[in-house]
């Protein structure tokens, strides 16, 4: 009886803990993104010409991706790992959203993955 309640007891503590190191090390991640995002922010406010924004790209050295037609630019940051088993990583990028004008509606981090 003592050897499945000590048993209960680690198993219960091992899943603690690695929940709590998932959840940190995620707020860390996620940290790490905001701070790669504020730049873009901060210099490509909404309503920044699509020209401006390529520009702003090109002279700070930033390699991108048009997707979409054009409607969104990413620039990957990072990669998740996979939260289960049945999935692969996840990429981590900035996305640059310009909407029928040419014009940057929104800066945000997207993560796309794919999962079977």
């Amino acid at each position: 009886m003592k050897k499945g309640v000590t048993f209960a007891i680690l198993v219960v503590a091992l899943l603690s803990g690695w929940l709590a190191y998932s959840k940190v090390t995620q707020a860390w991640r996620d940290a790490a993104y905001r701070a790669a995002m504020a730049p873009f922010q901060r210099d490509l406010r909404v309503g920044t010409s699509r020209a401006d924004a390529e520009g702003y790209l090109h002279s700070h050295g930033v390699e991108y991706h048009a997707t979409n037609f054009g409607e969104t630019h990413l620039m990957q940051i990072g990669e998740e790992p996979p939260g289960n088993l049945w999935c692969e990583p996840s990429r981590v990028s900035i996305a640059l959203e310009f909407g029928s004008g040419d014009t940057l509606t929104e800066v945000q981090i997207r993560k796309i993955g794919t999962c079977l």
